[in-house]
């Protein structure tokens, strides 16, 4: 099989860390994770769904329906730098005919696959199709633990059909452990927080293996104000909350259930997660990260930065998405968050504390790239397999290629960013001493890259 040496994917986590940590508005990697907005439609009218219920422009004609493959097909040649996506929007993804098409796509470009759904339409057909394909998550979300409370909360949704379909899936999949994933969303209310242990209990009678406890978001939508005002946690006594989410924690240990919310990290004097007059901290790093990671598809092909933004920075269907990365639009908003300007599209968030820093994540993914590359190593039989030594003779034609034009620091670092290659050249000079006699020239080379490489702050590992 030979050693992975170097991989797109991952040489786009390198850059797109390193434009974050030198804060650049234009900037060198694609888009490494996206949101594709396969559908803004949906079968339900949920009480705390903004979008569907409350946002005057959903209940315009032709405003809601699917994303059509053509918009897909405009950013395929993005798709090989891609890490990971979530096929979901402000609808029901499995309302679009094409969804399976979508998500071989993304698999065939391997990417990973995780998407939320209300679990209304996860049938046989879908489980055995999702399973077949290497999705990797499905979130369904439920907001109750009885049927009273959960068709109240979800109008239009049958709490035992759904029970059913998910047990379904744990069943084909072949129960805990493997793919797809099966997780639990629950929007925390006033309504349901009293089940919040009776969810996790459910969650491991249906094969679950992680429940999430959102908060309820503020919005900005017509109407939504009233809702909100009435369901958000602050109507509830502090302490009798605090019990259910320490019960719920200690449910989930009990069943072997990852319990997440950001509610066990809150220092509020209520549970109301808004904060109207807040501000963001000082902090090295952009206070938000989507813009130079994410990218959200809107099911008609506008490009946002995530579904909180109603920022649109061009459409697919229009013109190139490297073009539209980089324009002037995406270099301005990029250029505000690192001046802690806060676009007016990111207030709300920042009032919610929505905003995200994935470098952790980007981290995580470069630590399980160089673990999967050693396990090559020793499938291969350590650095002396022949493949290796046939990796190491190509790189020996490259290095020797670079050496011959290196007249300066730029030149160097010029001959980096066209070919792509510090990951390549990283992993040869850790590995060269244990292949070829020392060199006392490309040892010399060696250490002219690594300290150019530090000087402009970029990854050597």
């Amino acid at each position: 099989m030979g050693i992975n040496i170097y991989n797109r994917k991952e040489d786009n986590l390198v850059r797109c860390k390193q434009n974050i940590h030198n804060k650049l508005n234009t900037i060198y990697s694609y888009p490494v994770y996206a949101y594709f907005e396969v559908s803004n439609a949906c079968n339900l009218r949920c009480m705390m769904c903004g979008p569907q219920v409350y946002d005057l422009r959903f209940k315009q004609s032709g405003y809601k329906g699917v994303m059509p493959l053509e918009v897909i097909k405009r950013i395929e040649h993005i798709l090989p730098y891609m890490h990971s996506c979530s096929l979901m929007g402000n609808g029901e993804p499995l309302l679009n005919k094409d969804f399976l098409q979508i998500a071989r796509i993304m698999r065939e470009k391997q990417i990973a696959v995780s998407f939320n759904t209300n679990g209304t339409l996860l049938n046989e057909h879908y489980a055995r199709e999702l399973i077949k394909l290497g999705v990797g998550c499905i979130i369904i979300s439920i907001d109750g633990a009885t049927r009273e409370t959960f068709e109240k909360i979800r109008e239009g949704a049958e709490f035992d059909k759904i029970i059913s379909n998910i047990k379904g899936l744990s069943k084909l999949k072949g129960g805990i452990g493997k793919t797809p994933k099966i997780g639990i969303s629950c929007v925390s209310m006033a309504i349901n927080i009293h089940e919040t242990t009776d969810i996790v209990h459910m969650a491991s009678s249906i094969g679950a293996e992680s429940v999430h406890f959102e908060p309820l978001f503020q919005q900005n939508t017509f109407g939504y104000k009233e809702m909100y005002e009435n369901q958000n946690l602050s109507n509830v006594p502090r302490q009798q909350i605090r019990e259910y989410f320490n019960k719920a924690k200690e449910c989930g240990e009990k069943y072997g259930i990852l319990i997440t919310s950001p509610f066990y990290n809150t220092e509020l004097s209520n549970y109301d997660y808004f904060q109207e007059d807040r501000i963001v901290e000082d902090q090295e790093l952009p206070f938000c990260t989507l813009p130079w990671t994410t990218i959200f598809l809107n099911r008609n092909g506008d490009v946002r930065t995530c579904c909180g933004s109603a920022k649109i920075f061009g459409n697919v269907l229009r013109e190139d998405i490297q073009k539209i990365w980089n324009n002037q639009k995406y270099r301005d908003y990029r250029n505000a968050i690192i001046n802690k300007k806060i676009p007016i599209e990111c207030k709300m968030c920042v009032k919610n504390k929505r905003e995200e820093n994935l470098i952790p994540i980007i981290e995580a993914q470069l630590q399980s790239y160089n673990v999967a590359r050693q396990k090559d190593i020793e499938r291969e039989g350590g650095l002396h397999g022949s493949n290796m030594s046939a990796h190491i003779k190509d790189l020996e034609n490259h290095i020797g290629n670079l050496e011959t034009t290196v007249r300066s620091k730029d030149a160097v670092l010029n001959q980096i960013y066209n070919s792509n290659s510090w990951i390549v050249l990283s992993f040869y000079f850790r590995v060269r001493n244990k292949l070829f006699p020392v060199n006392s020239k490309r040892r010399d080379f060696a250490r002219l890259l690594v300290n150019l490489l530090k000087s402009t702050k970029r990854i050597f590992y």
